[in-house]
């Protein structure tokens, strides 16, 4: 499908800015910065951003929101948030984390790495004030927060994420007029102002924003030790093959915390009672430099994770995430990479009587669509799998509806003809229906191939 270049309505004084360096570096951090001052309060305020590829948008430290939505670059995606309650008389900061694959995905076609933000302001007395992407941003690099070097989930995800919270720069998403603080920022390199190639045309997102949920789980299955030798564990740690110290070590349970030998790898199996889409969490008051994996599984044979059978080697997911953390009390969920699961597993190597109030959960994400569809009769079987069948499509209704939740989460049209009936009679909603025909439209070649 041709498409010529379009300017947009929305972003007519933004500029698409990138970090300083190549042009499409793998697995890339940035993180992007703008302050400002208002005069007074705001009657009303809008952002509207895009990013190739992800970003998450804080305000005054506040987490805003995630996307934009999966679409071709041609296409792309754009999302418009009110962002009043967040803004305050004074100094104001607007933070971005962007995250550039440098590669194709199956929610992702390759562009360039790149940031376009435009936020309208009104304030009390009527006024408009506009902050925009363009020169007057700073960025900074987080590569000594997130490790770039690792394994990507599948081929058909992105990446892993490890983050090491040492390195976390305090006081990042707050104002700060601090000399030292503004000297960690560089300046960010002008792309150019919309349309710019590979995104010719901007289309506000028409889809349901996501919901998220905290969800606790519901029963610890089993705890214990990791039995590995210290060598062996090095050595798949060089490797990045999280996947195989958390798996395959030998799972020594124990009864209680208070059996734990302190210097060895702790494990904690969860279920969560059900399939979800989720991103990890983890709350935890902890000695600097503790280390604590969590992966995840469809499915346990004998109270340990297993992967199916019968999945080709590229397409089995590596679900695991590392966190290292700073000392104290801190929370981390990963940011970018939701999964399909319903069992989390967690190693936290070395164990200390110190790790105090480790709590783990899962942030379900799903559409948020209304729930208009019933059904219900006498046969108890049929309404169970009514209840299967809504469970199923909410892990599968994100930013497209997917095939599957677990292991390659993209669209196709054969299963998605099914799904779309699915979708309409559950909940009557048919902008996801009909945002993935028309992807499928815009994916098509000049002569229709």
């Amino acid at each position: 499908m041709q498409t010529k270049p379009k300017r947009s309505d929305i972003f007519r004084q933004a500029f698409w800015i990138h970090s300083i360096g190549t042009r499409n570096p793998k697995n890339h951090f940035a993180w992007f910065r703008k302050q400002f001052r208002l005069p007074q309060a705001v009657a009303s305020a809008k952002v509207s951003i895009t990013a190739d590829s992800r970003y998450q948008l804080f305000v005054n430290g506040r987490f805003i929101g995630r996307g934009p939505a999966r679409c071709d670059p041609r296409f792309q995606s754009f999302d418009t948030y009110n962002v009043a309650p967040q803004l305050r008389c004074g100094l104001n900061a607007i933070c971005v984390l962007v995250h550039h694959y440098g590669v194709g995905t199956g929610a992702y076609i390759l562009g360039m790495q790149g940031l376009l933000l435009e936020a309208v302001f009104r304030l009390k007395t009527g006024r408009a004030m506009r902050i925009q992407t363009d020169e007057s941003w700073r960025s900074q690099n987080a590569h000594h927060c997130w490790q770039t070097d690792v394994h990507r989930i599948n081929a058909h995800q992105g990446f892993r994420e490890v983050y090491d919270a040492r390195h976390e720069p305090q006081g990042l998403l707050l104002p700060n007029d601090d000399a030292a603080c503004a000297a960690l920022w560089s300046p960010v390199r002008v792309l150019g102002r919309p349309p710019l190639y590979p995104w010719l045309t901007l289309q506000a997102r028409d889809i349901p924003m996501p919901k998220i949920d905290q969800m606790r789980p519901k029963r610890l299955l089993e705890m214990g030790l990791l039995k590995i030798s210290r060598n062996q564990m090095d050595k798949l740690e060089r490797q990045d093959e999280l996947e195989e110290i958390m798996w395959q070590a030998r799972h020594v349970p124990v009864k209680c915390a208070a059996d734990l030998q302190a210097g060895r790898p702790a494990y904690f199996i969860y279920d969560m009672g059900r399939e979800i889409s989720a991103y990890y969490q983890l709350n935890v008051d902890a000695p600097a430099g503790t280390i604590i994996d969590i992966g995840s599984s469809e499915r346990l044979e004998n109270k340990q994770m297993v992967l199916p059978a019968g999945v080709t080697q590229g397409a089995l997911p590596r679900t695991v995430d590392r966190y290292i953390t700073r000392a104290g009390r801190q929370t981390w969920s990963n940011a970018f990479n939701w999964r399909g699961l319903r069992y989390l597993q967690v190693v936290v190597h070395p164990w200390s009587a110190k790790i105090r109030h480790l709590k783990v959960s899962a942030l379900r994400t799903t559409a948020d669509v209304p729930h208009n569809g019933r059904f219900a009769c006498s046969d108890k079987l049929l309404n169970r799998l009514w209840r299967m069948g809504i469970n199923t499509a909410e892990a599968c209704m994100q930013d497209g509806i997917m095939e599957n939740a677990w292991r390659e989460q993209q669209q196709y049209i054969g299963d998605g003809r099914l799904a779309n009936l699915f979708v309409y009679y559950s909940f009557g909603d048919l902008r996801l229906p009909r945002n993935l025909i028309r992807q499928v439209a815009q994916s098509q070649g000049p002569l229709g191939e």
